[in-house]
């Protein structure tokens, strides 16, 4: 017994393995593809339906007939089937509470549908409104229905409810959702053809099309109920369906509805056994292959299309085409993220900012095109869209802390380094400014070139204090710790010549040099005095020749030098004498000779260079002017200052007559100084510049500046002076016997200095104002409006010839508050070259004036204005001909804003570029050239204030360039890039510019 029991065991257990893996072999039967959960709540999946859909190869479609409970939705499907309710789906009582849910029939229908070989399943959905479920259950049923099928037959007994129409909100919401896009575009699945089915015997002499219309009319609200509010938007979207929708009628098929199932079609009522004939053919006519994102659905496919579909509606308490949506998307944002993730990722932080924001709105821009390529919905697609946004800013937040990070960590350790390095160099055994200045500049060079990242700017400005800091105090100890070593070291050479080596010219050298060191300092009371004597610089630039050279560093072989020096003297005590007799001498080393490279490290090889001396309210156009024109053509130009370092300010003074008995006073700009006075050496520059204005009278007692005007007199090198600044002459004392000539004031000056005075003649107003006096190495000018040939002058002496093939004329068009700079400095420019220059206004003559303005930075978001120079109108308006000039000159400031309001000046410009003429535009100036059509498809440069008004003329910004040349088209971002601008404009003229040796 207990043998065939076991057997009995195990034969049971291979039964049921057996039935749970073996396929099924009998298809034509119904079987449920999708079953509620125990409390008619959520739905969920069942094997057997969905293995008779996944065996099926060719695309599929669904036809699902919904409706009512009890509302003959089985009966219906069993005919379209032509199946008995014995063979079919279950009719009214026979069908138990396992067929609750969606059944589809096993055996598909095969059809050619547009040449598809399609397999059509029939669906049998449960009926709404029954006892015992909840109202989201059946709209979860509806909803699956909606999206499963390729036909939906709304099956309705007599007459359309509104509640009929309000369980269509799903299905209206789905259409707009996902139908709504373009044409030809991928979309999630296409919308189902909804049929309404009305069953019903009379229709009194209505259609059944003007029934279903009419129930879809809108219902009067007078009183603005939102229930009816909603209920008619539901209407006005099913009348967007369009052609999506189609409505039949069906009459009853016999009186005796409980014996339907018996009966056969003879039994029937015939006009019924036609109208459903008529509603096979209106089924197969209008029965489409599923698509889903443009692709035919196979059943494999179809069930995963399904399980998407459960997965969404189940997610949340009502079905909800926003959680389609979201199912659909989910992917689609992962996917899109990883995108965007793997280009961040890859990138080598640090890395400059602006390039990480770039490449990051690269990245994600990409990856939002993406997103907008591949994803469903329409409206509830927004809210994945927003998903993958934030996701893709918390990324991007990452990467940038971690940049951050990384740079600061960088330019930390190149800070901490370079400090190092400066610290050592304080305490060199051996001083040297050569080495300081040479370890300077690798610091200077490794931080820039390996510091990046958000955290430069910050690093840079500590590291600007402490090098400079790190400067002054080298630069302020190495006169007096080179003085105290030198002296040292003359009486130790003594000791060596007269009792080491014997050798009486090393002894006289050092007596020489020790008694030149002492004496000098005490005949003249300090040793400060000493390092103004050429004697000096010439022993200083021995020195640091011997001590810090491309072939040897003193400081670091000292050590090993002074062992093989003792070494060799020993020798020579020993047997040097004897072998070479007096024929041995000393080495000697070549004396290196100061260059501009040696004062200014940072700086760039030239081949001219001047010294600038400055002063706070010296005048305005005077320091300026000769500033950026000098620039323009390769001239180095060093600003200085007693008492102030490189970075430091001086403010400017506008001198100016506005009809009173002397010249007006106007505050001007912030002038930044760019060199060290302690630094300068005379034989390293070519020429001296002293603009004019009251600072004269302070340096005009301060033997510092003295003494740099008089070794630049010694050596005949130009000084080139105006307005007041002539006072330093007289200072100085290199005024007696020449002519000189300098604002009328100053007459006395220079004559109690021995000086000639020379006064040109007719001057009537500022506007006569046109020569410059050259006598010996001495120029002299009145004031700034003798620019042009103070400039020319000042060229000559300097060795410069100007080639051009012919006289280039140039008209500069302005207007009240034209920026003082960007009119002044290119305009006394082009005069000194030798070029015609006319300045014209619409609303002006000749002889009138035009007052300007100055933008200055003064640390306030924009550019701070002060009133300008007045600017003199050299032609009338109504004689200007294009064909007179070769360039038009539009200046900044406020004045294009008049100038774009007035038509002739933008007729002007429109005239000058029809005839082929060069045009130039500074700053604003860019204004009127955009408003007058130039700068269509050319290449431009534009400040902040510009650069909108430019995009949108169809310009292209260069954003890095201050000064861009296309085609006859030359533009500048403002004044700070004046010598860039006067020297792409002169290339266009055909203007070149040479020094000569």
């Amino acid at each position: 017994m207990e043998v065939s029991h076991r057997v009995f065991v195990v034969s049971v257990l291979l039964l049921l393995l057996a039935s749970g893996s073996f396929s099924i072999d009998n298809f034509h039967q119904p079987f449920p593809i999708v079953e509620p959960d125990p409390g008619h709540t959520k739905l969920r999946l069942s094997r057997e339906g969905l293995e008779a859909i996944s065996r099926i190869n060719t695309p599929i479609a669904a036809v699902a007939v919904i409706g009512p409970y009890r509302s003959g939705k089985s009966f219906l499907l069993n005919q379209l089937l032509s199946l008995s309710c014995y063979e079919g789906f279950g009719v009214g009582h026979m069908r138990d509470t396992k067929t609750k849910g969606i059944w589809v029939w096993g055996t598909p229908v095969e059809m050619d549908i547009d040449g598809v070989r399609t397999s059509v399943f029939y669906l049998d959905t449960e009926g709404f409104e029954s006892v015992g479920k909840s109202n989201v259950y059946d709209d979860r049923i509806f909803a699956l229905a909606t999206v499963m099928s390729s036909v939906l037959i709304y099956n309705l007994p007599e007459t359309v409810r509104e509640a009929d129409i309000s369980r269509l909100s799903f299905a209206v919401e789905l259409a707009e959702e996902f139908y709504g896009r373009v044409k030809g575009q991928d979309v999630a699945f296409e919308p189902a053809k909804l049929l309404w089915l009305i069953q019903r015997d009379f229709l009194e002499g209505k259609t059944v099309k003007e029934m279903v219309d009419e129930a879809l009319r809108h219902v009067p609200n007078t009183d603005g109920d939102k229930n009816i509010d909603q209920v008619n938007q539901i209407r006005d979207s099913l009348a967007v369906m369009g052609d999506n929708s189609t409505a039949f009628s069906l009459p009853q098929p016999h009186l005796m509805r409980t014996k339907l199932c018996d009966l056969k079609d003879e039994e029937l009522d015939p006009m019924y056994v036609k109208k459903r004939e008529q509603l096979k053919e209106l089924v197969a006519s209008v029965i489409r292959p599923k698509i889903v994102q443009g692709k035919l659905l196979n059943g494999k496919e179809f069930v995963s299309f399904l399980e998407k579909i459960l997965e969404a509606l189940n997610k949340g308490e009502i079905p909800s085409t926003g959680s389609l949506v979201e199912v659909f998307n989910k992917g689609i944002v992962e996917r899109c993220l990883k995108l965007y993730g793997d280009r961040m990722g890859k990138l080598h932080l640090p890395m400059p900012e602006q390039s990480l924001q770039d490449i990051h709105e690269t990245s994600r821009e990409e990856a939002m095109k993406t997103f907008d390529g591949l994803h469903f919905g329409r409206h509830h697609a927004k809210r994945s869209f927003e998903q993958l946004d934030e996701e893709i800013k918390e990324v991007q937040k990452n990467v940038f802390m971690a940049n951050e990070y990384q740079s600061s960590r960088v330019c930390e350790a190149l800070y901490t380094r370079c400090e190092d390095n400066m610290d050592q160099l304080q305490v060199l055994k051996l001083p040297s400014m050569a080495k300081f200045n040479a370890g300077f500049l690798q610091c200077n060079q490794s931080f820039e070139r390996e510091c990046i990242g958000p955290s430069k700017a910050n690093y840079k400005q500590r590291m600007i204090k402490m090098m400079g800091k790190s400067r002054s105090l080298f630069i302020k100890e190495y006169n007096q710790r080179l003085f105290n070593w030198l002296v040292a070291f003359s009486l130790i050479m003594v000791m060596v010549g007269r009792f080491i080596i014997k050798f009486i010219l090393v002894e006289m050298a050092a007596w020489i040099l020790f008694i030149f060191l002492e004496t000098y300092t005490r005949i003249f009371w300090s040793s400060e005095s000493l390092y103004y004597n050429p004697v000096w610089h010439y022993i200083v630039s021995t020195w640091e020749a011997i001590v810090y050279n491309p072939i040897l560093d003193l400081d670091r072989w000292a050590i090993p030098i002074g062992c093989m020096v003792a070494l060799s003297i020993l020798y020579w005590r020993c047997y040097g004498r004897r072998k070479h007799k007096s024929r041995w001498l000393l080495p000697m080393y070549r004396s290196h000779k100061i260059t501009a490279s040696d004062l200014n490290i940072m700086g760039s090889i030239v081949e001219k260079s001047a010294l600038m001396i400055c002063g706070d309210y010296m005048e305005d156009y005077e320091v300026m002017v000769p500033f950026h024109v000098l620039k323009a053509f390769g001239v180095q130009v060093d600003c200085v200052s007693p008492d102030k370092l490189p970075g430091d300010k001086c403010i400017t003074a506008i001198h100016d007559s506005l009809g009173f008995e002397l010249y007006s006073e106007f505050p001007g700009h912030l002038f930044t100084l760019n060199s060290n006075f302690d630094e300068v050496k005379a034989e390293c520059y070519d020429a001296l510049i002293i603009p004019g204005g009251r600072f004269t009278e302070l340096l005009s007692v301060d033997d510092r500046v003295l003494s740099v005007v008089k070794r630049f007199a010694d050596a005949g090198k130009p000084i080139a002076t105006s307005c007041h600044s002539q006072l330093l002459l007289a200072a100085a004392g290199l005024l007696k016997g020449k002519k000189c000539t300098a604002f009328a004031s100053m007459k006395p000056v220079i004559e109690l200095a021995g000086g000639i005075w020379w006064e040109q003649p007719g001057i009537r107003s500022f506007f006569d104002i046109t020569a410059c006096l050259k006598d010996g190495n001495i120029l002299s000018s009145i004031g700034w409006p003798a620019h042009a040939e103070y400039l020319k002058t000042l060229f000559e002496s300097m060795g410069a010839r100007i080639h051009a093939t012919k006289t280039k004329s140039v008209l500069f068009l302005c207007g009240d508050y034209v920026e003082d700079y960007e009119f002044n400095v290119p305009f006394r420019a082009f005069q000194a070259l030798g070029c015609k220059v006319d300045t014209v206004t619409p609303s002006k003559k000749k002889g009138e004036t035009c007052v300007t303005a100055i933008h200055d930075d003064e640390g306030a978001q924009v550019f701070s204005e002060k009133r300008g120079h007045n600017l003199f109108i050299t032609a009338n308006w109504s004689d200007i001909c294009v064909h007179d000039y070769d360039c038009l000159v539009v200046p900044g400031g406020r004045s294009p804003e008049l100038l774009v309001m007035n038509d002739k000046a933008v007729d002007l410009v429109k005239e000058f570029a029809e005839k082929n003429r060069v045009i130039a535009g500074i700053g604003q100036g860019q204004w009127l050239l955009a408003a007058a059509g130039v700068l269509k498809g050319k290449r431009c440069a534009s400040g902040h204030g510009t650069k909108v008004m430019v995009k949108m003329s169809g310009a292209e910004v260069e954003e890095c360039k201050g000064c861009v040349s296309d085609g006859g088209l030359v533009t500048a971002v403002g004044w700070p890039t004046l010598p860039s601008f006067i020297s792409e404009l002169s290339k266009l003229l055909g203007l070149s510019f040479e020094f000569r040796m």
